[in-house]
């Protein structure tokens, strides 16, 4: 059958879709134009067509600027803990969800774990900026624990990047461990029943049929997560942090925001941005080629 048959018979999907396909061509494909912009010396006088040109002028001045190891560091270790602490926490709470027996307390807990997921950053920043104050609910506990002190999480890099990682958890582990409690429902019941039989704890169980089982699925979702090392969350850093950790929670994207767009160098932030996407696009293609070729996942 042709792909014009094909079409054809399944008009009304396409035309079901067509609403999409026309907003994602006009706000993501039609703007991608502006990209000329990190090669033009930029004058607000002028329309697009009247720049001058200036070539690799602004990569260069990115990659000789201080500033470059510092957010390219600060991106990569913000964005690989969470990743991997986020692959970990998400795959844990969905073993430890399965194993409740009551569907009451299965379904609340759930509830309970995936509603901060939609709850945006500027709400949850407040909150854990009133947790973690100087007067704040987490240091009058600790002090009430015993300790002397109280810590600036909001101040010292070390405890900010802490906050970013633990933030993130709370707000989508619960989220992201749906997806592996649905991978786990395809398990095969009659794995655990012969090993029932056979004289296998829950402990056994877990570790020898469900996660070898889900672990094809959970390489995978590693190899398709590869793209996002240079996704380190703009909205919960911009939210969160301040000048004094600076140097440690400076992202690419709040780079770009704090140069680019407050500090008026649109070029210089449009290459920035653009070297960022350049290289999240030579990602996706290395985790899409190694899913569907190496490990013989079709990703398409």
């Amino acid at each position: 059958m042709s792909v014009l048959s094909k079409m054809k018979k399944g008009k009304q999907l396409y035309l079901i879709i067509l609403p999409a396909c026309a907003a994602t061509f006009v706000f993501n494909y039609i703007p991608l134009y502006g990209v000329v912009l990190a090669f033009q010396k930029y004058n607000p006088t002028k329309n697009m067509f009247q720049q001058d040109w200036v070539g690799l002028r602004y990569f260069k001045q990115l990659f000789g600027s201080d500033d470059f190891v510092r957010i390219i560091s600060n991106t990569l270790t913000i964005a690989s803990i969470k990743i991997v602490s986020l692959l970990i926490t998400a795959l844990l709470l969905a073993l430890l969800i399965t194993e409740i027996r009551s569907r009451k307390v299965k379904t609340a807990v759930q509830s309970l774990l995936i509603f901060p997921h939609f709850l945006s950053w500027v709400v949850l920043g407040s909150v854990v900026r009133s947790l973690l104050d100087q007067n704040g609910f987490v240091n009058q506990f600790l002090m009430f624990l015993g300790m002397r002190e109280p810590i600036f999480f909001m101040q010292d890099g070390f405890w900010f990047r802490v906050v970013l990682v633990v933030s993130e958890l709370w707000k989508e582990a619960g989220f992201s461990g749906m997806i592996y409690m649905a991978a786990i429902s395809g398990v095969d019941s009659t794995l655990y029943e012969a090993a029932k039989i056979d004289g296998a704890n829950r402990l056994q169980l877990v570790w020898h049929i469900t996660l070898k089982c889900i672990m094809p699925f959970v390489v995978l979702n590693v190899i398709l997560n590869m793209p996002n090392v240079l996704n380190a969350g703009f909205d919960q850093v911009f939210i969160l942090y301040n000048y004094v950790v600076l140097h440690s929670a400076d992202i690419i994207d709040t780079y770009v925001y704090r140069v680019g767009l407050a500090g008026g160098q649109y070029a210089y932030g449009t290459a920035v941005g653009l070297f960022k996407s350049v290289v999240s696009s030579i990602l996706i293609g290395s985790s899409y080629f190694i899913a569907d070729k190496k490990l013989g996942f079709k990703v398409f």
